[in-house]
């Protein structure tokens, strides 16, 4: 019997990018030899201590020559959702000494 598998994005499938904001004080939970994923992420999370943020907008990884192609065929195309500089709505986002004169 062949299965049908739905494509990705129809999927409830979120990426962990791997970009952390912590403080300083997550170095005194750091033990000696510790990787800071493992063991402390743990304690910090048993701790509660730890969050997470799901973010809906647009991202795309760009770690291999074929994401760059990709990503480059995007901004050629005019379909760059990451310039955020270029959409009035976000303008909010944007310090305004380093917004584009329009």
């Amino acid at each position: 019997m062949i299965r049908s598998i739905a494509p990705l994005a129809m999927q409830d499938v979120w990426v962990n990018a791997g970009f952390f904001v912590l403080r300083p004080a997550v170095f005194d939970v750091i033990g000696p030899g510790e990787d800071l994923v493992d063991a402390p992420f743990g304690r910090l999370a048993q701790a509660d201590r730890l969050g997470g943020f799901r973010y809906s907008g647009f991202w795309r990884a760009m770690d291999t020559a074929k994401d760059r192609l990709i990503l480059d065929e995007l901004w050629c195309s005019g379909v760059r959702p990451w310039a955020i500089w270029e959409h009035p709505v976000h303008d909010e986002l944007v310090p305004s000494q380093s917004r584009a004169p329009r």
